[in-house]
């Protein structure tokens, strides 16, 4: 074993169409049936572990990444451990860019609200509906164009139990009535259909925060790119020019 200080520079030369959301999930990211490998998760990686990475690969990396990652110096500030009986190649190419992963949540049934239970017999006054103050309601928008959002995905959690669920109308507004008997602490879950924003959790407190009416801003992800990755090492820890 040596130590080394070293840099890589990653550029995708051509795009490729697999589809990230339709893979596995594994331990490391996802696999990936078309190809029958693994396709690491670089998103979640900092610049120290992706180089840590790439230094004790010794075949081809089917990768996950952001194009913030790209056509940039990656490298280490710590010492990076590698092993000594492979020749790394000053080129290397492999990684495949996919679009960004979606969280996975415990599923569960909402339960069907109870019907109103009705009686047979002469109508003395029709029954006065009354709209409940215990919603949860507002309007989602992109934060950079200040367009509504429809289709967005709504999940209201009780601890690990969601209560209720809903989508954003074609104006981008939603509305979320509380059960009984929920906790004063929950958490409101935002997921785009195409995970182009990232998820938002936003804490709600029954006991302040209720009945709620907001406008929410979403973020796009950075733009990503789908194809094959050329690493180039960069040596004796030099940076790009």
């Amino acid at each position: 074993m040596k130590k080394n200080r070293v840099t890589y520079i990653l550029d995708v030369p051509k795009p490729c169409h697999e589809n990230w959301n339709t893979m596995t999930p594994d331990d490391k990211g996802r696999f990936c049936a078309q190809c029958s490998k693994t396709v690491i998760d670089f998103t979640r990686m900092n610049d120290h572990q992706i180089v840590q990475l790439l230094e004790n690969s010794d075949s081809r990396v089917c990768g996950h990444v952001t194009t913030d990652q790209l056509n940039r110096t990656i490298s280490s500030n710590e010492p990076i451990f590698q092993r000594t009986f492979y020749p790394l190649p000053q080129l290397l190419s492999g990684l495949l860019l996919l679009g960004l992963p979606s969280c996975d949540f415990a599923q569960q049934q909402i339960p069907e609200p109870k019907q109103p239970h009705l009686l047979l017999g002469k109508v003395v006054q029709h029954p006065e509906y009354i709209e409940s103050n215990n919603k949860i309601k507002g309007t989602i928008i992109d934060s950079l164009t200040s367009e509504v959002l429809p289709n967005i995905k709504l999940r209201l959690f009780n601890d690990t139990v969601i209560i209720a669920s809903t989508y954003t109308d074609i104006d981008g507004n939603f509305n979320l009535e509380l059960p009984s008997g929920t906790h004063e602490d929950l958490r409101l879950v935002i997921l785009s259909p195409y995970n182009e924003y990232p998820e938002k959790i936003i804490p709600v407190n029954k006991a302040i925060d209720v009945p709620w009416d907001k406008k929410i801003y979403l973020t796009p992800r950075p733009v990503t790119l789908e194809g094959e990755v050329i690493y180039t090492k960069q040596p004796n820890g030099k940076r790009k020019k």
